[in-house]
């Protein structure tokens, strides 16, 4: 039998209980919108502390090596550009340097195999010339002169090296076109070009090469 100060303890355990269990949450005591959420601090550290050594070690090094690829297509290739409009110089020099791309420029077709030449021979320190994107109008020689000439020079040895080359022309009838395809052209970008259709038919060829 309980006497009346027990009985008094535990009326007032009960209603103390009843008060936590009503007590409203405060704005702290609110769930932060971000837990649950992959990418909390504090979740993913304690993910991390459950991994084996070996395995944190192995995801840090992955993540480094993700971060700093590069595309290798870009890394290695060195443009000519052969053009002797210098507005369209500057604008295309600047564009596939935003890209990644190394460029040279040479301002005829003369101008332009001689650069080649040297390239095949002794490469600058931009690295071996990877492609040319080559005018077809153009002072001194013409683009149709140059390549005739270019592939000639790699029949006879003179060049060692096979060089892709673009051209990029306003002429764009067919007739045209097939002129330049059979003279040794490897592909014809029509102007007005966009970049990206410049770069996709440069790496196009590049792959089929590599």
């Amino acid at each position: 039998m309980q006497n009346g100060l027990e009985k008094d303890a535990e009326i007032r355990s009960a209603a103390s209980l009843m008060s936590v269990g009503s007590m409203p949450l405060t704005k702290k005591r609110l769930p932060s919108p971000d837990a649950g959420r992959m990418g909390s601090g504090t979740e993913d550290n304690n993910r991390e502390s459950l991994r084996p050594p070996s395995l944190r070690r192995q995801t840090s090094v992955q993540i480094v090596q993700s971060s700093t690829s590069t595309d290798p297509i870009k890394l290695a290739t060195h443009v000519l550009v052969v053009e002797d409009n210098l507005i369209n110089v500057k604008v295309i020099k600047r564009q596939l340097s935003l890209k990644g791309y190394s460029v040279s420029v040479a301002m005829d077709g003369r101008q332009g195999l001689d650069i080649l030449y040297e390239d095949d021979q002794h490469p600058s320190e931009l690295g071996r010339i990877g492609i040319v994107l080559m005018d077809i109008q153009m002072p001194v020689m013409n683009g149709l002169d140059a390549i005739t000439e270019l592939r000639a020079s790699e029949k006879t040895g003179k060049v060692k090296q096979r060089y892709p080359v673009i051209a990029v022309t306003g002429n764009a009838r067919k007739e045209q076109t097939e002129q330049f395809l059979a003279s040794g052209f490897d592909d014809i970008c029509v102007k007005p070009y966009k970049i990206e259709d410049v770069q996709n038919r440069m790496e196009a060829l590049l792959l089929k090469g590599s």
